[in-house]
């Protein structure tokens, strides 16, 4: 191996072995720590000897900022993605965009995005629109709550603001649902304010390249302070935002970095002091919650039996296939045998039983101990349901709640359904397939919908019906 010699302050080491190479960048890193705490001096903070743990200081910062736009911005104009929210600066667009693109993936918000604005296609179409239609048209990307809120923001802007978006950061942040990061998004980008932003990809952008290395649950307001001295003066502050979350997004990713193709590599102080990988600092991450579900699909004279859930919490309003909830932490393979295995006992029984199964409470990989309940654990009262076996299962993620849906073919006994155009109670309806599409259905719901296995039900209920009018006709069948 050919041996690599470096000098730190009339110290000579030699690379030639793990432990030495561990060895040189802690020095590396030291060097850098004490030219950082050589900056802060110069600017009159000696007295804070651990500033390399809050980042560069003002003056530092202030001489590489022309360099630092010069960089991204040109950057951004070769690379920037062809999003069809980019294609003009209208602020209803840019909220709708901002309000779809929270936790969710570009990919993924596309379509909605396109379909969202065919259905309202101005502000106050979506004021005016009833909260069911923005729940439908919203239905499948999660997290509702930003659903309802853009609608009540939309009748908020048509009653306060004569139906014209506000341009000022204090007006923005009165509206409902939107905070620093939507306010920030919308001034800068549709009105060119001089406002910053910061998302997670501005945070770890900001993060490596100025080392900051405090704690995550006290760095926003570093972060937030550090976007706006480095808003530019003398060109587009929307574009400067854009580009940040653009560098966060394609190039400076969470997990391997393309550090080699970073316009900004030559000024990243986390690359030169080899802490890529460290930094950000994670924050903390509550544990995830295991969810075991039973999902019943239900059809009958081609109709579909949907549930509405209640008008508070998750999901309030929203329509979903019969779902309820089963013991917390049983063992996924042992519940999908025992339902296949039970065939028509009622998922009330298998809920009891399986919650003093062996293994009810071994689940290493999630904590169920803590589980909020996102459904009930059993059916309403006079709500009588015979399950067959398992047709399938889903996955499904809902926050932290790690969710695992079983989903069996079922019958509402006759007895409880009466004429079929009745409800067997008043949380439930009948609908025609194609009707279902326009519903505000929740997520798990429309993914269950439009599984592979469940396109066997309408067959199995021509068939039974064909099987029930050949035995009525013929009074020997039953002989």
């Amino acid at each position: 191996m050919t041996e690599t010699i470096e000098r730190f302050d009339g110290v000579t080491i030699g690379e030639g072995s793990v432990e030495v190479g561990a060895r040189l960048a802690r020095m590396r890193r030291s060097a850098a720590a004490a030219r950082q705490r050589k900056l802060f001096a110069a600017a009159g903070n000696a007295g804070d000897a651990d500033a390399r743990v809050t980042g560069a200081s003002s003056a530092s910062c202030r001489a590489a900022f022309p360099k630092l736009h010069s960089k991204l911005s040109a950057w951004f104009a070769a690379h920037k993605r062809d999003l069809p929210w980019r294609a003009d600066r209208d602020p209803y667009r840019v909220w709708i965009s901002e309000a779809m693109l929270q936790q969710t993936r570009v990919d993924a918000v596309r379509p909605y995005f396109a379909r969202f604005l065919e259905r309202f296609p101005t502000l106050r179409s979506l004021a005016e629109a009833p909260e069911a239609d923005v729940l439908a048209a919203w239905s499948g990307l999660g997290y509702y709550r930003r659903a309802r809120t853009l609608r009540q923001a939309a009748r908020a802007i048509v009653a306060d603001h004569d139906g014209v978006f506000p341009r000022e950061r204090e007006s923005l942040l009165a509206l409902p649902g939107i905070g620093p990061y939507t306010a920030g998004a919308i001034a800068s980008i549709a009105f060119d304010a001089r406002e910053p932003l910061v998302d997670g990809n501005v945070a770890r952008v900001l993060s490596r390249l100025f080392a900051l290395d405090g704690d995550p649950r006290s760095s926003d307001a570093q972060l937030w302070s550090l976007a706006r001295e480095l808003l530019p003066t003398e060109s587009s502050c929307g574009d400067w935002n854009q580009a940040l979350m653009e560098l966060g997004a394609l190039v400076c990713t969470p997990r391997e970095p393309r550090c080699g193709t970073c316009p900004l590599r030559a000024e990243c102080r986390a690359l030169e002091e080899d802490r890529v990988d460290e930094l950000p600092r994670p924050k903390p991450r509550p544990s995830a919650i295991a969810v075991d579900l039973v999902v019943i699909a239900v059809v009958a004279d081609g109709r579909w039996l949907l549930e509405r859930r209640p008008s508070s919490g998750r999901m309030a309003d929203m329509w979903q296939l019969p779902t309820i909830e089963i013991a917390s932490g049983v063992g996924e393979r042992a519940g999908g045998r025992e339902m296949q295995a039970d065939g028509e006992r009622t998922a009330s029984e298998l809920s009891l039983e399986r919650s003093n199964a062996p293994g009810a409470r071994e689940r290493s990989d999630l904590d169920s101990s803590a589980m909020g309940r996102l459904h009930p654990t059993r059916w309403p009262s006079g709500f009588d349901v015979r399950m067959g076996p398992e047709l399938g299962s889903v996955r499904h993620t809902i926050t932290r709640h790690r969710i695992r849906a079983s989903v069996h073919g079922a019958e509402v006994r006759r007895a409880t359904r009466s004429k079929q155009e009745h409800a067997p109670h008043p949380s439930f309806e009948w609908f025609e397939r194609r009707a279902i599409d326009d519903l505000a259905l929740t997520g798990l719901s429309r993914k269950v919908l439009r599984s592979q296995f469940l396109a066997i039900l309408p067959a199995l209920e021509d068939l039974r019906a064909t099987t029930t009018r050949s035995s009525q006709s013929n009074p020997l069948a039953n002989d």
